[in-house]
Parts: C-alpha cells; structure tokens; sequence
C-alpha cells in the first residue's frame, strides 16, 4: 500500500469543524457522505458499500470485529442532506450492533463459507479522533480513506493498492474529493445529481482536448 498525504484546505477545515460542531462523530459523517458521492460518480453504483472501523468505546478491543458494513440506498432526487441523514441513520445502528459478528451476521444472509472483512470492502473510510488507527495497520484492500481532526485543520490520508491505482490517479481523486466538499459546505441542501466532480478548470481542458 501507497500513500497520499495533504491537508484540507483551511477554510474547508475550518467550516467543516465549526459545522460539525466539534463533535467527531459529525464530522466523520460529513466527511464519509462526501467520501459516498464522489464513489457514487465515479462508479454509479448507488449502494457502494463502505467500510468503518469499530467506534472507540470502553471494551471495543474485545469485540471480534474490526470494522463494520456501511451501506445506504442514494434515491433518485435526494439532496446532500437528506444522503447525510440516510448515512447517520445506518452509521449509529452499525455501531450500536458492533458487538455482533460480522460473519455470522453474513452466513444469516448468504450461503457461503466465512468471508473475510477484507474481502468485503474495497473502501474503507476512518477518522482518527474515534476509531482505533492501529486496526488498518498492515490491512490491504483497495483504498482506505483516513482522516485526523487536529485543533485547526483536517489531515487526509489515502492509502492505495499500488497495483490498481497511480499516484496521478489518486491526487486526481483527491482534487475531486476536494472540489466536492467545497460544494456542499456551502449548499447543505444541493441535490446531489447537480453536484459535479469536475471543476472548471477540468470542464475547460476536457472541451478543449476534444
């Protein structure tokens, strides 16, 4: 696994922490409903399932999970904050069940032998301030996003299988991310089908290569 590393732009840290209203558990919510809708365009795949490291509590460690499933319907003509709504609906209940095992939870619903957690998600998305970081050391899937709320910025981490992705591709991930935050902490209520991954700058060379 490779990594990116950089810090969110100032004034987006500053705006999606005062948002959030210094409760980290907010902020991951905000953060992974972004996160959802650049996969969301990227692969048009309106139930992408996103993996979450347990929450922090008191006896976490004893529980035989690592991480929990994340998976929410994106409807036709929803906005930013009805997907954010959706996503902390499903975020609470998966760590309000965190205790249960994932696989038997799976053998319940398909026949099959056990399935590995890292078989289960190509992405996994944690915020430092309340998950166990030491969980997704030497953890290899495809991308886990990580981020870290420090007193005045937000640090994003992306770390990627080498084999299935560039560098190039993954600051172009990055930017586009980015861009997405942008639009939604300045409209909430934006539908998320008028919410463009591409900037202008990036309309503009499109246009002009063809």
């Amino acid at each position: 696994m490779d990594m990116s590393t950089l810090l969110l732009p100032e004034t987006v840290s500053e705006k999606l922490i005062y948002m959030s209203k210094n409760s980290d558990l907010s902020l991951y919510l905000f953060l992974l409903t972004n996160l959802k809708i650049v996969l969301y365009k990227y692969n048009n795949i309106s139930n992408f399932a996103v993996g979450s490291p347990i929450y922090n509590t008191q006896n976490h460690k004893t529980f035989s999970n690592k991480f929990v499933a994340l998976v929410d319907k994106l409807e036709e003509g929803d906005s930013f904050k009805d997907y954010l709504l959706k996503i902390r609906e499903t975020t609470i209940n998966a760590y309000d069940n965190q205790e249960y095992s994932l696989n038997d939870i799976i053998r319940e619903l398909i026949d099959s032998e056990i399935i590995k957690e890292q078989n289960l998600f190509k992405v996994v998305c944690l915020l430092a301030n309340i998950h166990d970081k030491a969980i997704i050391d030497n953890y290899k899937n495809d991308l886990i996003v990580k981020f870290t709320r420090n007193e005045k910025n937000i640090e994003l981490n992306i770390l990627y299988n080498k084999d299935l992705f560039s560098n190039e591709t993954i600051e172009l991930f990055i930017n586009r991310y980015i861009y997405v935050l942008e639009q939604t902490i300045n409209n909430p209520s934006e539908n998320i089908e008028n919410i463009s991954i591409l900037s202008q700058e990036e309309k503009e060379k499109i246009l002009k290569y063809f």
